[in-house]
């Protein structure tokens, strides 16, 4: 059984040096961060074939972010679980998945995984295994507000040859989840001897 905590604090001034604001000056980023991170996992083996591991954890963010002032806080929980199934001495399954939930998507994402090992020997492995994972939206992609500057050359309209047009950057509260499904054929082993 193993359980953790951790937390992250944070907080700064940074000019954005590629973009500016509608002045010509660097933008100043200004933010402050605060994460509280809490986790268990926990191992057991029976039948003498199955080794299961399962756990989760649960997560607080606090955000004070100067080019996106909605941004306040957000919540994530997430438990997983999986079997490592030992068929034969050649021959082992692993079988798992694990659900999230993000308070600012609406519903729980759910990321199943499995691989299949072939062990000839000891120390060699060939591999097949299948997995799907998110990639949640970040708070900069949900609330974004920024006001930037875009140099526009006017002169030969008779105007400033350095015209700050003002370009306006927002985020979409109401962006989903990202989705990746991979597939991994794979080999590890040790091949001569040192």
């Amino acid at each position: 059984l193993k359980a953790g905590f951790f937390t992250n604090i944070l907080d700064g001034d940074a000019d954005q040096l590629l973009t500016r604001g509608l002045n010509g000056a660097p933008i100043t980023f200004s933010f402050g961060t605060k994460t509280v991170d809490f986790d268990v996992s926990n191992v057991h083996t029976f039948a003498k074939r199955h080794v299961v591991s399962y756990g989760g954890n649960l997560r607080f963010n606090a955000f004070d972010l100067s080019i996106a002032p909605d941004a306040d806080n957000r919540t994530e929980f997430g438990v997983y679980g999986q079997d490592e199934i030992f068929l034969s001495e050649m021959f082992r399954w692993v079988v798992g998945g694990r659900s999230d939930r993000f308070d600012y998507i609406d519903n729980f994402v759910f990321s199943p995984r499995t691989t299949f090992m072939i062990k000839p020997q000891e120390n060699q492995t060939f591999r097949i295994s299948y997995n799907r994972a998110y990639r949640s939206p970040s708070v900069i992609n949900n609330h974004l507000d920024l006001v930037i500057g875009q140099p526009v050359n006017l002169a030969p309209l008779g105007g400033s040859p350095n015209y700050q047009l003002p370009v306006n950057i927002t985020g979409n509260p109401d962006l989903e989840e990202q989705l990746l499904d991979a597939i991994e054929f794979g080999y590890s082993g040790v091949v001569g001897r040192a």
